[in-house]
């Protein structure tokens, strides 16, 4: 919720600036709303990031900008989801959770410090990014993988496909392969999770040809 508000705090501020000053901005706008998002907004800054990243032009059909504000729409329902649980992180979490990450590249904290200075991520920043991180797997844990039913012929069909991969699961008991179904369905889960949120959830999209 804390950072809805500081966002469109922000926002305010910036159009009463360009309100207050308009010789300093002229007719050029500083940015806008797209998109609101029960408590939270999307600004077109925030739109233009993702297609930065993802090498999409101005040019490029409007079709799968528009798939993008959905991803990002379902991002911050996600997000408030999340943040109504208030899930506590502490710091043996997030110790414990970048020491699972020096052990899985292989690499010692300086070395993981020095490569994020050369993307230009300062490491206090990385450490929210985790922080952000654990609070969804506390979320998924609690609230989606619930709701994924899985029976014996799930795991059994699961078995059978990865034989057929030539994949060796001979040493994996009934319960990994109970988890490892269920993850495979994580994600088509949480879209049916999120498009019942959305439909409890004020959401307002700013039509605009420029999007």
């Amino acid at each position: 919720m804390t950072r809805s508000i500081n966002k469109k705090t922000i926002f305010l501020l910036l159009i009463a600036m360009g309100m207050l000053c308009p010789s300093l901005y002229g007719s050029q706008t500083v940015d806008r709303i797209i998109a609101i998002v029960g408590d939270d907004i999307i600004l077109q800054s925030d739109l233009n990031e993702v297609l930065k990243i993802k090498g999409i032009g101005d040019k490029q059909n409007s079709q799968k900008k528009n798939e993008i504000l959905e991803e990002l729409i379902d991002k911050s329902l996600l997000h408030q989801e999340i943040e109504k649980k208030d899930y506590k992180v502490n710091n043996e979490d997030l110790a414990n959770t970048i020491h699972a990450v020096l052990r899985r590249n292989q690499m010692t904290l300086e070395a993981l410090k020095a490569e994020l200075q050369k993307k230009g991520i300062p490491f206090e920043q990385y450490k929210m990014q985790l922080v952000n991180e654990i609070k969804q797997s506390m979320f998924f844990g609690q609230i989606i993988f619930p709701r994924i039913k899985v029976t014996e012929a799930d795991i059994n069909n699961f078995r059978m496909k990865m034989k057929k991969e030539n994949k060796n699961i001979d040493n994996i008991d009934d319960e990994m392969l109970h988890r490892m179904v269920a993850d495979s369905r994580l994600s088509e889960e949480l879209k049916i999770y999120l498009k019942e949120v959305r439909g409890r959830t004020y959401i307002d999209i700013k039509n605009d040809d420029s999007l």
